[in-house]
């Protein structure tokens, strides 16, 4: 069963919903999909506070549970993730759950068909935090996320090394668009999308729906050097003027390595989606302990502002939830 994170925002009225291509691939919109209900002209009145959000990690492996992803690679994308939501003071800490979900079936290595990754996803996931598959490898790109408003991550075993996937990937999860999104036309169920102006006078209306993300054509990671500044051209606008894309920001098709900014809508975007949900945990459902960071864990349990490790004699999924899913 596909879950849906966002379903208590369903009080909330119209919103959008979308799909992706290229570089992430978007499993695309089931007709249960939630839309997103985003006050966009009150986004500098949310609130940003500490969230924690818990993060359970599944690694496919082969029938004889050979193969798969190492436990370091893991690591090192959930310390990129980390990394780039601390770095830009989100307040949104990534609680991994330290015992890992290892699914013994070769089917799932190599993901090549939408079906095998609906099948994928249905195993062992759950409504109150992030699901994260790794696999060998997947036909559109280096990751997924399942929905808009919807919690399971695909990422595939090359992009764990990238930098910016997975945190790309969580952006979508919390309801961030594509900052090309409308100005470079998606697929992705968003009827009203348009071109968003180089002046955004338009920016409440058209593009990611963001007004301080500037109005991206699309850049890919080719437009981009290793310094991160743009080294092609951009098109025009409709007013004929040149687009000048962020290529920093987290949820562009910039080069990997320069996605490390989110803007401060964007933040508020997340935290507004997080708030409505119910998905934060608190400190006491969780049952963790602050460490001094002298004592390091053998575990890679982080949060984006402290080293936080899991109490494991206190701590169970059980614990945490009960309830049926719809």
């Amino acid at each position: 069963m596909r879950k849906l994170l966002f379903y208590l925002l369903l009080s909330l009225g119209n919103i959008f919903v979308f799909s992706q291509s290229y570089e992430c691939g978007m499993i695309g919109l089931s007709e249960n999909s939630l839309q997103r209900s985003i006050p966009f002209n009150l986004l500098d009145e949310v609130e940003v506070s500490e969230q924690y959000i818990l993060v359970k990690t599944h690694i496919v492996r082969e029938n004889d549970s050979s193969g798969g992803v190492t436990i370091a690679a893991v690591n090192n994308a959930y310390s990129d993730a980390i990394e780039i939501l601390s770095s830009n003071n989100s307040e949104i800490n990534l609680i991994v759950d330290p015992e890992v979900n290892y699914i013994d079936n070769s089917e799932y290595l190599y993901i090549s068909s939408q079906d095998q990754l609906h099948e994928l996803l249905d195993i062992d996931d759950d409504y109150f935090r992030i699901d994260v598959y790794f696999v060998t490898y997947y036909y559109r790109g280096n990751g997924a996320a399942q929905d808009y408003g919807a919690s399971d991550i695909l990422i595939a075993s090359y992009a764990t090394d990238n930098t910016s996937t997975l945190a790309h990937e969580i952006g979508h999860c919390f309801g961030l668009y594509h900052t090309f999104h409308g100005t470079s036309t998606e697929n992705d169920g968003d009827e009203d999308q348009c071109a968003e102006l180089v002046l955004r006078t338009n920016c409440n209306d058209c593009g990611d729906y963001l007004c301080d993300t500037p109005a991206d054509p699309k850049i890919l990671q080719e437009h981009v050097n290793l310094d991160c500044n743009l080294i092609i051209p951009m098109d025009v606008d409709g007013n004929g003027q040149e687009y000048e894309p962020d290529p920093m920001n987290l949820m562009s098709y910039s080069r990997l390595t320069c996605r490390v900014y989110i803007s401060p809508q964007q933040i508020s975007v997340m935290q507004f989606i997080i708030q409505g949900s119910g998905i934060a945990m608190t400190e006491a459902q969780l049952g963790f302990a602050n460490r001094p960071q002298d004592e390091p864990d053998t575990n890679y349990t982080q949060s984006t502002l402290d080293i936080i490790n899991l109490d494991h004699s206190e701590f169970t999924i059980d614990d945490l939830w009960s309830g049926t899913e719809t």
